[in-house]
């Protein structure tokens, strides 16, 4: 395993126990027989985010960070959702983690029952079972953080994943992980600009390891992007995406923000 924050391994260490808890009141046989009996409707992640000649934005949704403890006093998802689908977002990003984020799994329904975006489930995928549960709340694709999972489960994970129809993120913070995550011919990749190890986040990174990227590979930078001189360095990289959760979560008026990003 790789050298992690200090706040990033109790994070995981929190989310084992949490997994445990939850294979106990939601099992996996209840979990496939639902996924059995009901067609569940995918909505196009890539296709969505992948326009020509714009940068699309993945709005989040989430109430906390561990950083900044709540970040959001009124938290109206159902508010804040239908805000970011009238102002033409690409998609959705539902933060799940329940104890350093105050994320909800049922949030997912919640989301996909109140837009007609598709839903990104984000959260610290460390167990198989994690990723049928996203697919039975209403996820149309999961991220996979390269930091935390070795090659091995990348591989299965991935390969559970496509089986069920989800999309994969795969997110990356530096070359090697990007070499390691291409021998899976991966659609996605997301460049977080936050380091995993020391927590400091600069957009240049997205700059400085577009390069080892593909151009065919949808390309999504995330964490720390503010302003429109921030989306207008990224478009020089050839981003096809940009996830904003903070800002937006931050702001009294969301419109307002969206549109200080594009104008």
């Amino acid at each position: 395993m790789n050298n992690l924050h200090p706040v990033l391994d109790s994070i995981l260490d929190k989310k084992r126990h949490t997994i445990a808890h939850r294979k106990t009141i939601l099992p996996i046989g209840k979990i496939l027989k639902d996924i059995e009996l009901k067609k569940k409707e995918h909505r196009n992640f890539l296709n969505s985010i992948k326009q020509d000649k714009k940068i699309s934005i993945i709005a989040e949704c989430k109430r906390a960070t561990p950083s900044m403890g709540i970040i959001r006093e009124k938290y109206n998802l159902e508010k804040i959702l239908l805000e970011y689908q009238k102002n033409d977002i690409a998609a959705i990003s539902i933060l799940t983690e329940e104890h350093f984020f105050h994320g909800d799994l049922y949030h997912l329904f919640q989301a996909k029952k109140t837009v007609f975006l598709p839903v990104l489930r984000k959260d610290f995928i460390i167990d198989k079972y994690q990723i049928f549960e996203s697919l039975f709340f209403g996820a149309d694709a999961i991220l996979l953080i390269k930091k935390i999972l070795t090659k091995k489960e990348m591989l299965e994970f991935y390969t559970i994943a496509r089986d069920l129809g989800l999309e994969v993120i795969f997110e990356v913070t530096n070359k090697d992980e990007i070499e390691e995550v291409l021998e899976l011919n991966p659609k996605i990749i997301g460049l977080n600009n936050r380091d995993l190890e020391t927590f400091e986040v600069d957009v240049y990174k997205t700059l400085k390891l577009r390069k080892y990227v593909p151009e065919n590979i949808c390309l999504i930078s995330e964490s720390g992007i503010k302003s429109k001189s921030d989306m207008e360095l990224l478009k020089t990289a050839n981003v096809d995406a940009v996830l904003i959760g903070t800002l937006f979560m931050q702001s009294n008026n969301i419109t307002q923000t969206i549109n200080s990003l594009r104008n």
